[in-house]
């Protein structure tokens, strides 16, 4: 498993050797309270940052994702 990392060189996130661009679909793997599940979801940047669609207020940066 790998983490989401932003790369400080080109403004993105990546994953091992992927480099995400907005609108590309993942699951990241999120605790729901009840214990870690896969959600899929998708990556957009706006107002100078990225966001996981459907999933507010969560950092994409660090997450346990895969494609």
């Amino acid at each position: 498993m790998n983490q989401l990392i932003y790369n400080e060189n080109t403004g993105r996130l990546e994953l091992a050797d992927y480099e995400f661009h907005c609108g590309d679909g993942l699951s990241v793997l999120i605790d729901n309270g009840s214990g870690p599940e896969w959600v899929d979801t998708r990556l957009e940047y706006a107002n100078k940052s990225w966001y996981l669609v459907g999933l507010p207020g969560v950092n994409p940066t660090g997450l346990i994702a895969r494609i």
